[in-house]
């Protein structure tokens, strides 16, 4: 969950700014641990908590301008 608030939250000040990308180690991580089920659980985590920083405007998926409609697209 942090490291999606990371990836995912709002800018930061710091001058390396984390992309989606720093999601994909403990994806991976998730997945070799604890099997499909584990696999599955953090990506419908991860997918959650960015489609809705998205839905607030905040975030690398962020749309710029638009509806509500727009940015879920």
């Amino acid at each position: 969950s942090q490291v999606s608030h990371i990836a995912f939250g709002s800018q930061h000040d710091w001058p390396v700014e984390p992309r989606p990308y720093a999601v994909f180690p403990f994806l991976l991580w998730a997945a070799l641990r604890f099997g499909p089920v584990g696999a599955t659980t953090a990506s419908v985590i991860v997918a959650a908590y960015s489609t809705w920083n998205a839905a607030l405007g905040v975030g690398p998926f962020a749309a710029p301008l638009g509806s509500g409609a727009d940015v879920a697209l």
